[in-house]
């Protein structure tokens, strides 16, 4: 049997200037999450334990927040149907 979850949502971040999806997440919170990636480039060489800077929040700080786009394009309430379907997404990398 199939592992159950609350429902989750599976969300990417796209650089309009490049026209490219950057970033594939999964929240439970959609806008939650999308607020805290914002923070998280704000945080971006200050000391702060409550987040944790990644690679997408350096690149939301070189092209400026505003030239993301956070979109959420499915939600689920199991583990093998939200990997099955975010398996294509995963492979897409962010290049310079």
């Amino acid at each position: 049997m199939d592992k159950l979850l609350k429902t989750t949502y599976t969300y990417t971040i796209t650089n309009t200037v490049l026209e490219k999806i950057v970033y594939v997440g999964k929240s439970i919170n959609p806008e939650h999450r999308w607020k805290v990636h914002k923070s998280c480039v704000k945080c971006i060489g200050k000391p702060n334990e409550k987040f944790v800077v990644q690679n997408i929040h350096y690149h939301m700080a070189e092209f400026g927040i505003d030239n993301f786009v956070f979109s959420v394009f499915a939600d689920f309430d199991c583990e093998a149907q939200l990997q099955e379907q975010i398996k294509p997404i995963c492979c897409v990398k962010y290049e310079n």
